[in-house]
């Protein structure tokens, strides 16, 4: 019994279990009654270790006490500052609740702008689906416009080859013309000078080489150059004088034009 006793003084007063020559020291002084069980237990406090402990145990106490302190210091600290964030968050979330203002405010202009934009978007589309219709409209005008190119060009060469066709037939008739002038005779019959003597047609010698008749002739063809420039009349008549000289030069009568007149192509075509 006072073994037990003893040991749980060991725990108590040493903070350990009784070594073995410590218990059994105390054990038998207490059973030969030189020691009470309270005098082993005094004995066993007042012992180095005891103090050595208790003075140990001061010092953790006093550690504690003062790092108990510094927590309770840096509480209050910790403390202060989440007074500080906490206002800050106040001002955070009033700031927040401007910004949620602002953002609604903005997402409403959002949803205008993206109206709009729908808006553009479809007449985009209109106007694109307009811009297709007359670039068909417009490739079938070119198409037209080069098939009538096209016809124009072939024309255009006919009408070449006839005008072609038209000067050289001009040019023969009037060639054939000015020849039957020169021979003295006009393609509605022959010119005859009233002497009878001789016949411009027949080109017998007895007619003077410039007889006045065939000056006045040649006068007519170099005044009338409509002839060659496709200027005047298609048929003129030359225009010679009533009254001249016979061809003997004698001047006593006039001579007389017979027939119907001559007559020249002034042009053709």
């Amino acid at each position: 019994m006072a073994r037990e006793q003893i040991a749980s003084y060991y725990r108590q007063l040493l903070g350990r279990e009784p070594d073995q020559g410590g218990l059994d020291a105390w054990t038998n002084a207490v059973n030969a009654g030189h020691l009470t069980l309270a005098g082993a237990a005094g004995g066993i406090a007042r012992s180095a270790e005891a103090n050595n402990r208790r003075s140990q145990q001061a010092q953790n106490t006093q550690n504690l006490t003062t790092e108990r302190n510094q927590y309770y210091a840096q509480s209050n600290n910790y403390k202060n500052q989440i007074g500080g964030f906490q206002d800050q968050i106040s001002n955070y979330q009033n700031q927040i609740g401007g910004y949620e203002s602002r953002i609604g405010g903005l997402e409403g202009e959002l949803g205008n702008y993206k109206s709009q934009v729908q808006g553009l978007t479809n007449q985009y589309n209109t106007a694109l689906g307009e811009r297709d219709s007359w670039m068909n409209k417009s490739n079938e005008f070119q198409k037209s416009a080069s098939d009538w190119e096209d016809k124009f060009g072939q024309k255009s060469e006919e009408f070449e080859r006839a005008r072609g066709e038209a000067d050289m037939y001009r040019d023969q008739a009037v060639g054939q013309q000015l020849r039957a002038l020169r021979s003295g005779s006009t393609s509605g019959g022959s010119n005859a000078t009233s002497g009878g003597n001789a016949s411009l047609q027949g080109g017998r010698g007895g007619v003077q080489r410039y007889d006045d008749n065939s000056v006045d002739i040649d006068k007519n063809i170099q005044a009338e150059s409509g002839a060659l420039s496709n200027k005047g009349a298609a048929v003129k008549k030359i225009q010679s004088s009533d009254r001249r000289p016979s061809a003997s030069g004698s001047g006593s009568r006039p001579a007389q034009s017979g027939g119907s007149g001559s007559y020249y192509a002034g042009r053709f075509g």
